[in-house]
């Protein structure tokens, strides 16, 4: 029976960790696919209204680094949108309140629908919505 030194093990262990993070990966690129799908699906047809005609207000504090990315996706995405600093005007955060249910920020108001938290693709997903109706 062959001798398995310190290094063999090591090799064996390393091997393993690159197989389990290549199998993870794969997994989660099968899961952000099948996720896609159904959106595109939603979003068959021409869209009604132009990405200006689409209202948005994004609730913010100075120093969230997660506010700074919606404002700039929201900003990049050539929305109309009014941003309300919470810090700054107490009845913007009341509101804001009102419409998420939780204190946290950032807090986008997509013509109804409410994100909270920063995430791209529900934001994206919202305006195509808003854009096909």
């Amino acid at each position: 029976m062959p001798k398995i030194t310190v290094l063999d093990s090591y090799k064996k262990k390393a091997a393993i960790r690159i197989i389990f993070a290549l199998l993870f990966g794969m997994a989660i690129l099968r899961a952000s696919i099948s996720c896609a799908e159904p959106l595109a699906k939603d979003f068959n047809g021409d869209p009604k209204r132009s990405y200006g005609a689409i209202d948005v207000i994004l609730y913010q504090t100075s120093w969230c680094p997660y506010c700074t990315k919606a404002e700039a996706f929201l900003k990049d995405s050539g929305v109309s949108l009014v941003i309300y600093d919470i810090e700054k005007e107490p009845a913007r955060q009341t509101e804001m309140r009102s419409k998420s249910g939780r204190p946290g920020v950032p807090v986008v108001d997509i013509e109804g629908i409410i994100i909270q938290g920063y995430s791209a693709e529900a934001m994206r997903s919202a305006i195509e919505r808003k854009r096909r109706e």
